[in-house]
C-alpha cells in the first residue's frame, strides 16, 4: 500500500482504517492520488474508467463532511444509472458505519413510487445520490432545497451510454447556488474539451497517465531473475511496484519459510499457508489476507488448488506452475499474473500460453528504495509518532544537523537487511552475425552500449563465431535489447537478437 500524503486537512490514518474496515486492502493508485486533493477541498477533474475504484474515491471523503447545525442537503452525487447510485449508497453506508459521523444519505431511482422518494427527501438527508433526471424531477416538484450545499460529484458515463447526461447536469447547475467544491470523474478526457469541465472553477486535472503510471501495465508479466537471486528479486518487485493482496506461489512447501524470512528482513509482512492446514485455520488465514490486514500470502501450488479464487489482486508465480493454462488463460483476467524465471523459462512459457506475455525489466535500485521509504512512511502514518519522540530528541541532541541525513541513510540500510548487493548473473544473447561479416567483439560492445545506454563494464564476455555471436548483458536489459536490436541493419545485414538456447551454446 502506498502512502497517502499527510497535510492538515487529510486524516490519512483514519482513511486507511475506514478502507480496511470496509473490506478494502488499502487505497489503490487512483485513490492514493485523488483522496488528499478532495480532502484538501480542491475542485478536481479525474480521468477514471469503470473499475478504477472511483466510487470509493469520491464517496469516502463524504463521511468527513461537517454536518452543521442546520439540516439540509450538503452533497449531491450525480450518476448515470440507478445501479451506480445504489453502489455509491452502499459504499457510503459501509464507510459511515466505521466512522459513525451521523451523516445520512438518500438514493433516488430505486423505486417507481414518487411518494416514497418524497418521504426520503422530507427527512432532510445530508447526501443525495441520484441520476440527473430524478434530481430535475424533484427540483420541478419543489422537493429539493440546496441552501446548505457544500459539494457536488459528477460521475460522468461514456458519451454513447447516456447522451443527455451532460445537458441534464448543466441544467441542474443552473438551479444550484455557488458550491464550495465540485468533483468530475470522467471515463476519458475529450480532446475537444468536456462540456462538464466548464462547470468546475480552476480544477486540478488528474489524467489517467498521472495516477496509473506506477502500476505494471500488462495483465500477464514475466520478469527475468536468476535462481540464486530470486528471493531478492521478489522482494524488490513487492516494494517497487507496491503490490498489495499478492499471492506468491512456489513449487515446494519447503521454499515458503525461506521466502518468508527474506520478506521479513525487508519489512514486508506475509502469511504462510501450509499444506494440509485444517479447514477452520485455512479459512481464518485467507480472510485475513482478503481483507488486507496482511498483504502477502505465501503458499505452494498444492496448498492452493484454485489460486484465481483466493481473491488476490496479483499472483506471483515464484516457480513456473505445473500447468500454466489456468494462470495464463484469457478467460481469467481478474488477477494480474507475474512470473519469475530464467530466459529459457520465458521462452517455454511463451510457447505454451494462449495470451501475450509482456517481458519487463526488473525495477531499478531507485524504485526499490522509493518503495522501502514509502512503506516506512506508511507505517509511521498508521502508528503515529508518540513512541518516537524520545528517540527524536536523542538524535537532535547527539547528532549534528549536517550528519542526520547520513544517520537516516544508515538506519534505512539496516532496515533493509544491511546487506550489500551482489553482482547479478548475466543473460546470454544470440546475435545472427559473426566473423563472416567482419564483426569483432568491440563492434558488438559498441552497438549495445550506444543503443541501450550500457557501460562497457556492465557487459560480460562476447564470443564471435563465423556466422553468429554471443554476448552477455544484465538480465534487466535483455528484453529491451531483443526489442530494439532485432531487425536493424548492422554490417550490411538485418540481424536478429534472441535469448541463447542451450543447443546453440553446444553448437558453438
Amino acid at each position: 500500500m502506498a502512502p497517502l500524503k499527510r497535510n492538515r486537512s487529510f486524516k490519512g490514518a483514519e482513511v486507511l482504517s475506514l478502507l480496511r474496515d470496509a473490506g478494502f486492502a488499502g487505497p489503490n493508485l487512483l485513490q492514493q492520488k485523488v483522496l488528499p486533493l478532495i480532502m484538501a477541498g480542491k475542485n478536481v477533474a479525474v480521468e477514471a474508467p469503470a473499475g478504477s475504484g472511483k466510487t470509493a474515491a469520491f464517496i469516502l471523503p463524504m463521511v468527513f463532511m461537517k454536518r452543521g447545525e442546520k439540516a439540509g442537503i450538503k452533497a449531491v452525487v450525480l450518476t448515470s444509472s440507478a445501479e451506480k447510485s445504489l453502489k455509491a449508497w452502499q459504499e457510503f453506508k459501509s464507510f459511515a458505519r466505521g466512522r459513525n459521523s451521523g451523516l445520512t444519505a438518500a438514493v433516488l431511482g430505486l423505486e417507481e413510487d414518487g411518494r416514497k422518494e418524497q418521504r426520503k427527501l422530507s427527512a432532510s438527508p445530508d447526501i443525495l445520490i441520484a441520476t440527473p433526471d430524478k434530481v430535475i424531477d424533484h427540483i420541478r416538484r419543489g422537493n429539493l432545497e440546496f441552501s446548505q450545499l457544500q459539494r457536488i460529484v459528477i460521475d460522468e458515463p461514456q458519451q454513447d451510454e447516456c447522451p443527455e447526461f451532460a445537458e441534464d447536469v448543466r441544467f441542474i447547475f443552473s438551479k444550484l447556488p455557488p458550491c464550495e467544491q465540485t468533483l468530475l470523474f470522467s471515463p476519458q478526457f475529450q480532446s475537444a474539451g468536456d462540456p462538464l469541465l466548464a462547470l468546475l472553477r480552476r480544477p486540478v486535472m488528474v489524467p489517467a497517465c498521472d495516477w496509473a503510471a506506477s502500476a505494471p501495465t500488462a495483465e500477464r508479466i514475466f520478469v527475468t531473475a536468476s535462481e540464486s537471486r530470486k528471493p531478492q528479486s521478489l522482494s524488490n518487485l513487492l516494494l517497487a511496484w507496491n503490490l498489495e493482496r499478492t499471492l506468491v506461489l512456489c513449487a515446494q512447501q519447503k521454499q515458503v519459510p525461506l521466502i518468508f524470512q527474506e520478506l521479513k528482513a525487508r519489512q514486508l509482512p506475509a502469511l504462510q499457508l501450509e499444506e494440509g492446514l485444517p479447514a477452520a485455520g485455512r479459512q481464518a488465514l485467507l480472510n485475513e489476507f482478503r481483507c488486507g490486514r496482511t498483504p502477502i500470502l505465501l503458499a505452494s501450488y498444492r496448498a492452493v488448488p484454485q489460486p484465481l479464487g483466493v481473491g488476490a489482486a496479483y499472483i506471483v508465480c515464484y516457480d513456473l506452475p505445473p500447468n500454466p493454462a489456468p494462470f495464463f488463460d484469457p478467460k481469467h483476467p481478474g488477477a494480474r499474473v507475474i512470473a519469475l524465471g530464467s530466459s529459457q523459462d520465458y521462452l517455454h512459457l511463451k510457447e505454451q500460453s494462449k495470451v501475450q506475455i509482456h517481458q519487463v525489466d526488473q525495477p531499478s535500485e531507485d524504485q526499490v528504495l522509493s518503495g522501502s521509504i514509502r512503506r516506512i512512511m506508511e507505517r509511521l502514518e498508521e502508528e503515529g509518532t508518540g513512541t518516537l519522540r524520545p528517540l527524536r530528541l536523542a538524535i537532535r541532541r547527539q547528532v549534528p544537523f549536517w550528519k542526520r541525513s547520513w544517520l537516516s541513510a544508515y538506519l534505512l540500510h539496516l532496515s533493509l537487511g544491511g546487506r550489500k548487493s551482489e553482482p547479478e548473473a548475466l543473460t546470454r544473447l544470440f546475435i545472427s552475425v559473426g566473423k563472416s561479416r567482419r564483426v569483432y567483439a568491440k563492434d558488438l560492445k559498441k552497438l549495445f552500449c550506444e543503443r541501450l545506454q550500457l557501460s562497457e563494464e556492465s557487459i560480460g564476455p562476447v564470443k564471435v563465431l563465423d556466422n553468429y555471436s554471443f554476448i552477455e548483458i544484465p538480465p534487466a536489459q535483455a528484453g529491451k535489447a531483443i526489442a530494439q536490436l532485432s531487425g536493424i541493419d548492422f554490417k550490411g545485414k538485418k540481424i536478429s537478437v534472441n535469448y541463447a538456447r542451450k543447443r546453440e551454446d553446444k553448437g558453438s
